[in-house]
């Protein structure tokens, strides 16, 4: 799903090298409503294991995009 059209995100580089932790704190204080990560070696799950729970206290998605990812994690269960 991506934004409806007439939505302005904030475009913010992020992983944009291999094997470098990028903080995502630094994105804390990044006062737009909505961001998009432009990265390119960050698409690896791998990359967040240790840095999850930091992801997730930065990061809050809208309550469509968790009702669409609740619905998807259901269909994947199967």
């Amino acid at each position: 799903m991506w934004l409806a059209a007439g939505i302005k995100e904030t475009v913010v580089p992020f992983a944009n090298s291999c094997c470098v932790y990028d903080n995502p704190v630094r994105l804390a204080n990044n006062n737009a409503t909505y961001l998009l990560l432009n990265f390119i070696y960050g698409q690896n799950p791998r990359y967040f294991e240790d840095y999850l729970a930091d992801v997730r206290q930065i990061l809050k998605f809208s309550v469509d995009y968790s009702r669409e990812g609740d619905y998807i994690v259901d269909l994947l269960k199967m």
